[in-house]
């Protein structure tokens, strides 16, 4: 599923190049809402926008966003396929889940820091109670 950075992103990526303060770590959050990743997504209004699930008896069982444990960057990308966040499901009928994005903050629901990536899943993810989620979130860059 191909993801999107937004201009807060980019900005946040491109302030790395000059002066800009290095935030880590960086943290996966899942969301519900039937809405592709848009540009001018923020993490001010991701929780919003994207319906981003927060709750730990209708949603997961961590008390914040999971941590995104990446590898070392090579050939223009940066994963954690090695080391998946992931999700213990607390739901009493299903969770649906349509994509996550990736934040500086981790509490569920912050409005603050940086939203550097979402990413919309090709088709809804049904899960159900006791399910353990796991992401693999991989970043690319490319020239055009």
């Amino acid at each position: 599923d191909p993801n999107l950075l937004p201009v807060e992103g980019l900005t946040y990526l491109m302030s790395l190049l000059g002066a800009g303060a290095k935030l880590t770590p960086w943290y996966i959050a899942l969301y519900s809402g039937a809405v592709s990743p848009s540009s001018v997504w923020t993490a001010a209004n991701f929780t919003a926008t994207a319906t981003e699930i927060t709750s730990g008896t209708e949603g997961y069982t961590e008390a914040n966003r999971v941590t995104w444990t990446p590898g070392t960057a090579a050939a223009s990308a940066i994963s954690n396929t090695a080391s998946p966040a992931q999700f213990t499901i607390n739901t009493a009928t299903a969770l649906l889940v349509n994509g996550v994005g990736m934040l500086s903050a981790a509490a569920k629901g912050a409005i603050t820091g940086v939203l550097v990536s979402a990413s919309r899943f090709a088709s809804q993810r049904s899960l159900n109670d006791e399910d353990l989620f796991e992401i693999k979130y991989t970043i690319a860059l490319t020239s055009s």
